[in-house]
């Protein structure tokens, strides 16, 4: 609970939430929104024990972590956000570096602070998508951007 005091707290929703990109210092920041946000998930890594014991296992020290997904409908991203997708699906062409950032994902409360958030450190873009096109249908084109980072950690 924040700050310890859980007779005032309220549980958050999940639809009002907040993603920001910040880059080296925190005057360099961009906030987006998007649709839908998920992969905030990671596991320590195990491995199979042999031993007397059937089914053995244990943990290898290593935590695994899933992709951010991050989906909104197709419209003009924000153009820090553009230009540093673009600079790292284009890194072979330039110095072959590409310029992670931390992404922090929260979830807000009706005053529309943050209540709860994660930090997803050295991320970067791995994959965009567009949903599939259908004649057949009356949706909207929805994008999806792909992050893989490097450590999950609980901010609030």
């Amino acid at each position: 609970m924040p700050g310890g005091n859980d007779k005032n707290w309220t549980p958050p929703v999940n639809f009002y939430f907040r993603v920001e990109f910040q880059w080296g210092s925190s005057n360099d920041k961009t906030v987006a929104s998007f649709l839908e946000v998920s992969g905030l998930d990671e596991e320590v890594a195990m491995e199979a024990v042999k031993s007397n014991i059937e089914g053995g296992m244990r943990p290898t020290g290593q935590i695994k972590h899933g992709n951010i997904v991050l989906k909104r409908p197709l419209k003009h991203l924000n153009e820090d956000i553009r230009k540093w997708v673009k600079e790292c699906f284009s890194f072979t062409l330039g110095d072959n570096r590409i310029r992670p950032c931390l992404v922090i994902i929260s979830l807000l409360n009706p005053e529309g602070k943050p209540c709860a958030g994660w930090e997803c450190s050295r991320a970067f873009p791995v994959k965009w998508s567009l949903d599939p096109m259908n004649s057949s249908e009356s949706k909207l084109a929805i994008e999806s951007l792909t992050l893989c980072y490097s450590r999950l950690s609980r901010r609030i």
